[in-house]
């Protein structure tokens, strides 16, 4: 395993709102981290969190209406229980990291352990 993922336990990507996969037909970060996955021999997590709301386009939005849209979007299947301690997570664009940082939280009030991120990439503004 690279050194850069080392401690990693499991790959985890930012689930997509049921209505947003069917409208866009596939979740291009699901895509990614299964192929990450496989390359690090890690195993997906991908059916831990889920989004319990569809939050509105965060692409065009300000710092402080994105945290607010993303605030307590993400739940833990209560139904799946893992024993890993640190989680990849990721993610296809960070704007200001409030869709990560709500997605970590949520992974981390019910399961504890530690989170890292990767992005496919960045928008600086």
């Amino acid at each position: 395993m690279s050194k850069v993922f080392g401690g990693v336990d499991a790959v985890l990507p930012l689930p997509l709102h049921p209505k947003r996969l069917k409208q866009r037909g596939y979740n291009q970060i699901q895509l990614f981290s299964e192929s990450l996955a496989k390359h690090l021999k890690l195993p997906l997590v991908d059916d831990l969190v889920y989004r319990k709301k569809r939050t509105r386009q965060l692409a065009k939005m300000q710092t402080a209406d994105r945290c607010e849209e993303v605030d307590q979007v993400f739940a833990v299947n209560r139904k799946k229980s893992y024993s890993f301690k640190h989680w990849l997570l990721l993610d296809d664009v960070i704007n200001t990291g409030a869709t990560l940082s709500s997605c970590g939280n949520a992974i981390l009030q019910a399961c504890g352990g530690r989170i890292s991120i990767v992005s496919l990439a960045s928008r600086l503004s």
